[in-house]
C-alpha cells in the first residue's frame, strides 16, 4: 500500500540530488545495475540441488517414488517437498504448538489424520534438548519432545526411511 508513495518520494529525492550534484544519478544507476546483475547471476548460477544437502533431496526423492500422488506430508519445508518430491506438504496448522509439546501420541496422530497427513518428514539438523533446528537459512523446527513421542509409538508412526540427517514416518492408515 505504501510502495507507490515511497517510490514517488525516492524519485523526488533523486531528482533533487541530481540538481545539486550533476554526476550523482549516473553513478547511482551504475552502482544499482551492478548490484542487481551480480545478484541475478549468483541466483541463476546456483542450481536448486546445491541449495539443499544431498541427503535431504534423497529423502524427497524417496517420497516421490514411494508415496501416492495425493499424499500430504507434515514437514517444515512444503516448497522443497513440492519441487523435489512432487507432493503437497502441510506445516501451518492451528494445533501446531500443542503437537510440539504434547506427550500424547494419539493426539498427534488424530490431528495429523484430520489434515489427511500420511507421512512426517523430519529434516535433521542441530539437535538441542528442546529443538531440532534444520541446517539451513529457512525457518522451522520440530521440538525434541515431538520427535520422542512420534519415535516411541511404533503402532501409529512407522519409520519408513532414514539416512544421515532425515527420517520419514508413515502414519498408520
Amino acid at each position: 500500500i505504501i510502495f507507490p508513495q515511497v517510490a514517488l518520494l525516492s524519485a523526488y529525492l533523486l531528482h533533487r540530488m541530481q540538481e545539486r550534484y550533476k554526476h550523482f544519478l549516473p553513478i547511482f544507476i551504475a552502482i544499482m545495475l551492478f548490484a542487481f546483475s551480480s545478484t541475478i547471476s549468483t541466483a541463476l548460477g546456483t542450481a536448486a540441488s546445491q541449495r539443499f544437502p544431498n541427503d535431504y533431496t534423497e529423502a524427497l526423492t524417496w517420497i516421490n517414488q514411494n508415496t501416492p500422488q495425493d499424499a500430504i506430508v507434515f514437514t517444515t519445508y512444503a516448497g522443497s517437498l513440492k519441487y523435489f518430491g512432487g507432493r503437497n506438504g502441510i506445516w501451518t496448522i492451528n494445533e501446531f504448538p500443542e503437537l510440539m509439546t504434547t506427550s500424547n501420541s494419539q493426539r498427534i496422530y488424530d490431528v495429523l489424520k484430520f489434515y489427511n497427513v500420511s507421512h512426517i518428514l523430519i529434516w535433521g539438523g542441530t539437535i538441542s534438548q528442546e529443538y531440532i533446528i534444520p541446517r539451513s537459512n529457512l525457518l522451522g523446527a520440530y521440538t525434541f519432545n515431538f520427535l520422542n513421542v512420534v519415535n516411541e509409538d511404533k503402532e501409529l508412526f512407522t519409520p519408513v526411511f532414514s539416512n544421515a540427517n532425515n527420517i520419514i514416518y508413515a502414519l498408520k492408515p
